[in-house]
C-alpha cells in the first residue's frame, strides 16, 4: 500500500447559481482530521465555464483561479502540502464533485495548475489525483489478492469505419500492447472480427473478471455516450453506453479496474456529438460500482497511447495502486499536448485496486509462521471456519441479502440491507421462518449446481445428508486447488466451522480421511439429535478420523441452522449460558491450541457472536501461550468512511485477544502456509 497524506476537496451545488467548497485533510496514523468550513466558489459563468472545457493554456488559467479564489482554501492546500513535504509522504489529491453538480465532470482538471508556481499539479511526482465519485448501489468492493486475477480484453474494429471517416484500428498492436501490459493475470480476449459485440462482453463479464480494458472509437448524442462495437457480421454496432452500466449494476463480482481506450473522436463523424464519451461513461461506470475507471478525455494521439499505456501496466503491476501507476505513466508524456487527457474516475479512497498478503505487523511475521507450523506439529492447531471459506462455490451472503432485500421490499437502511441476518430476520417475520431457511438452501442448492452444468440432476434440491455430500464433493471436483482441499491436507483433528454446507467434510474425504460430524446443540429443539459421541463412546478425533463440529449448523436440519438475528442472539445466550454446552474435546482446543480464523469479515454479525461467545470463556491466560491468527481481507473500502482507520481498528481490537491479523484471503494464507509446511 501506497503511504500517503489525503486531501480531499468536494464541491458541492449549494443552490442553482452557487457552487461552494470543502476540504478535507487526514495524516496516515493520525487519529485527527482537519476539515475547513464550506465556502463559496466564484460563480462561473457560462462563458467562463466555456472557455474552460476548450482545454487551453487559458483554460488551466481559468480553472485554477476560480477553484483557490478564496484565501482559506489556498491557506488550506499550502498547509496541506507543508505537512506531507515534512513527513516525505506524497499527497493524495481527491476531487469530489457531488452528484448534484455532475456537469463539473466535464472540466479538464487534470490541467488544473497549482496556484504558487503555475505548474500543472497533475504532473507533480508528490501528487497523486484522481476525481472521486460515490456509489448509490451498494455492491461490496472486495479487495482482491495479486495473484489470480483476471482480465478481459475486448478490440472493436468494425470493418465498415470507413464509411464514417474513421481510421481503423491496429487491433494486433493494440491486442499486444494489452496483453503484454497484464501477462501477470489470466486474460480472455475479443478482438477477432464480429467478437468484440456488447452480448459477448456482457457474458465475459458476468463470468467475473477484475480488470477491463475496452478498446474501441466513442461518440456522443442527445448528451448520452455510444460505444462503437461490433455486430455478428463485424460491421459498427453502435451501442449506448448506458447498456455496459446496466450489467455492471446486476453483477455479483463487478471489475475493479475498466479502461476505456478512445484513441480517436466519432463525435463528429456524423454529427453526432463531441466525441468525449468516455468522460461521460466514466463517471456512470463509477457510480454503477466500479472501483477505478480510466477514460479518455476526448481523442487521444497513439503517440501518447503508445507512451502512456506500457507505463500504467508496469506500474499498476508493480504496486497494485491506480492513482500512482496514472502519476508515473503521465510523466512518461508530459512533452505531449494531450498529456492530460487520461482521468481516473475511482470510489476507492486508497485507489488500492489489490493487496500483496501478509502479517499486519511490521517485523516478526517470519516468527508467526514458525509458531503456527510449530503447534501444528504438536497438533495444537484449530482452524475456525468462516462463510466466506465457501463464497467461491455459493456466493456471498452480502449479494444473497441484497438480492432478497430487493426481491422482499427490505425496509430498513441500506446499510443493513446487505447484512443477511437483519434482512433474513425481516423475511422471517413478514412471511415465516421457513421460508428464509428454504430460500436460502435453494440458493445454495443454485450456486453449487451452477458449477456442473453438465449434469441436470444437481439441480434437484437435495433430500439427505447423502446428496449433499455427492453434491459438495462433485463441486470440489469441479474447483481444484481450493482453500478446503488446502485445509484438508493441514494436521489437524478438529474444525470448527460456521459454514452449514458439507464443503470440508468432502474436501477430506477426497484425501482418504474420514471425518466425523458434530452439531452444537443450541437450542432445546436439537437434544435429540444424533451425536458421534454416544453412537462411538471411544472415539477420539485424529488427523485421519478429524472432527467436523458445526456450530452455526447444517442444510439438512432446518432447527440447527444459525439465519436470523434471532438464531444470533440465541445462540450467544445458549454458548455462553451451558458452559458443558460445547463437548470436552472442543472446549479444550478452543482454551490449549493455536485458533486460526479464516473466511470471517471481522466486523460482520457471524464472527462477533462467535468471537464474544466462545473467546470469552475461561482459559483466556493459557491462551496466551500460543499465535492465533485472524485472516481478513483489508476492509471494504466503499462501505467505510474512514477505511485506514477501520484497518487500524481492527488491530487493536485482536491485539488485546493476542490475535494477530493477516490480510489476504484463506486461500492467500492457506497456499503460504503449505508452502511453508513443505519447506520444513
Amino acid at each position: 500500500m501506497v503511504k500517503a497524506a489525503e486531501l480531499e476537496i468536494s464541491i458541492f451545488c449549494r443552490d442553482p447559481s452557487t457552487y461552494a467548497i470543502n476540504l478535507w485533510f487526514h495524516m496516515p496514523g493520525s487519529e485527527v482530521d482537519e476539515r475547513l468550513r464550506s465556502l463559496d466558489l466564484p460563480t462561473l459563468k457560462s462563458e467562463q465555464f466555456a472557455e474552460i472545457c476548450k482545454a487551453t493554456e487559458q483554460s488551466a488559467r481559468l480553472l485554477s483561479d476560480w477553484l483557490f479564489a478564496h484565501p482559506d482554501v489556498q491557506s488550506a492546500f499550502k498547509a496541506a502540502q507543508r505537512r506531507a513535504e515534512d513527513h516525505e509522504l506524497r499527497l493524495r489529491l481527491r476531487l469530489y464533485i457531488q452528484s448534484g453538480s455532475a456537469e463539473l465532470q466535464k472540466l479538464p482538471w487534470e490541467m488544473l495548475l497549482d496556484f504558487q508556481t503555475g505548474y500543472p499539479l497533475c504532473l507533480s511526482e508528490r501528487i497523486l489525483f484522481s476525481r472521486y465519485l460515490s456509489s448509490r448501489y451498494w455492491n461490496r468492493v472486495t479487495a482482491r489478492s495479486h495473484s489470480g486475477l483476471e482480465a478481459l480484453i475486448a478490440i472493436a474494429n468494425p470493418s465498415d469505419l470507413d464509411a464514417y471517416q474513421l481510421a481503423p484500428l491496429d487491433v494486433a498492436k493494440e491486442r499486444a500492447r494489452a496483453e503484454s501490459g497484464l501477462k501477470y493475470m489470466r486474460t480472455r480476449t475479443l478482438a477477432q472480427n464480429g467478437a468484440a459485440r456488447i452480448d459477448a462482453i456482457r457474458e465475459g463479464l458476468r463470468k467475473g473478471v477484475d480488470v477491463v480494458v475496452l478498446v474501441c472509437h466513442g461518440s456522443m448524442k442527445n448528451g448520452q455516450p455510444l460505444l462503437w462495437l461490433e455486430n455478428e457480421s463485424g460491421k459498427v454496432a453502435r451501442v449506448p453506453g448506458e447498456l455496459l452500466v446496466q450489467t455492471l449494476t446486476q453483477l455479483v463480482r463487478l471489475p475493479r479496474l475498466i479502461l476505456l481506450v478512445s484513441c480517436h473522436s466519432a463525435g463528429d463523424a456524423d454529427g453526432s456529438g463531441t466525441g468525449n464519451f468516455s468522460s461521460a461513461l466514466g463517471p456512470r461506470l463509477a457510480e454503477a460500482g466500479v472501483p477505478a475507471v480510466v477514460g479518455m478525455q476526448g481523442a487521444v494521439s497513439m503517440t501518447t497511447i503508445d507512451r502512456f499505456l506500457p507505463a500504467f501496466f508496469e506500474e499498476l503491476q508493480r504496486n497494485g495502486s491506480v492513482d500512482l501507476a496514472m502519476s508515473i505513466a503521465r510523466d512518461r508524456v508530459r512533452d505531449r499536448p494531450d498529456w492530460w487527457r487520461p482521468v481516473l474516475f475511482s470510489r476507492l479512497k486508497s485507489c488500492e485496486l489489490w493487496y500483496a498478503p501478509g502479517f499486519a505487523i511490521q517485523r516478526g511475521g517470519n516468527e508467526k509462521w514458525l509458531s503456527l507450523i510449530h503447534s501444528l506439529g504438536k497438533g495444537k492447531c484449530t482452524p475456525i471456519l468462516g462463510p466466506e471459506i465457501s463464497e467461491f462455490l455459493v456466493g456471498s451472503r452480502r449479494d444473497l441479502a441484497l438480492n432478497w432485500s430487493r426481491a422482499y421490499g427490505f425496509p430498513l437502511t441500506e446499510h443493513h440491507s446487505g447484512e443477511l441476518p437483519h434482512v433474513a430476520q425481516y423475511v422471517s417475520v413478514k412471511f415465516d421462518q421457513g421460508m428464509a431457511v428454504s430460500k436460502w438452501e435453494t440458493h445454495v442448492t443454485n450456486r453449487l449446481s451452477s458449477h456442473l452444468p453438465d449434469d441436470p440432476s444437481t439441480t434437484e434440491k437435495p433430500q439427505s445428508s447423502q446428496d449433499w455430500d455427492r453434491l459438495a464433493e462433485r463441486a470440489l471436483e469441479a474447483n481444484p486447488n481450493n482453500a478446503f482441499d488446502l485445509l484438508a491436507r493441514l494436521p489437524a483433528a478438529l474444525f470448527l466451522t460456521t459454514d452449514p454446507v458439507p464443503l470440508l467434510e468432502a474436501a477430506l474425504r477426497a484425501r482418504d480421511k474420514q471425518p466425523h460430524s458434530e452439531l452444537c446443540r443450541w437450542n432445546d429443539d436439537m437434544e435429540d439429535f444424533p451425536s458421534v459421541f454416544e453412537d462411538q463412546p471411544n472415539y477420539l478425533p485424529s488427523q485421519t478420523q478429524p472432527l467436523v463440529y458445526r456450530l452455526f449448523g447444517c442444510l439438512t436440519e432446518y432447527d440447527s441452522l444459525v439465519l436470523t438475528e434471532d438464531h444470533y442472539f440465541d445462540f450467544l445466550i445458549g454458548v455462553t449460558g451451558n458452559r458443558d454446552l460445547l463437548p470436552g474435546r472442543v472446549r479444550r482446543a478452543l482454551t490449549d491450541s493455536a485458533l486460526l480464523f479464516l473466511g470471517f469479515r471481522l466486523d460482520r454479525w457471524d464472527f462477533r457472536v462467535l468471537f464474544r461467545g466462545l473467546m470469552k470463556r475461561q482459559g483466556g491466560r493459557r491462551r496466551r501461550r500460543y499465535t492465533h491468527v485472524a485472516v481478513q481481507i483489508s476492509p471494504d473500502e466503499d462501505q467505510l468512511i474512514e477505511p485506514e482507520a477501520a484497518r487500524q481498528y481492527l488491530r487493536e481490537y485482536f491485539d488485546d485477544a493476542n490475535i494477530t491479523l493477516y490480510w489476504g484471503s484463506p486461500t492467500d494464507f492457506l497456499a503460504e502456509l503449505a508452502a511453508r509446511l513443505e519447506e520444513r
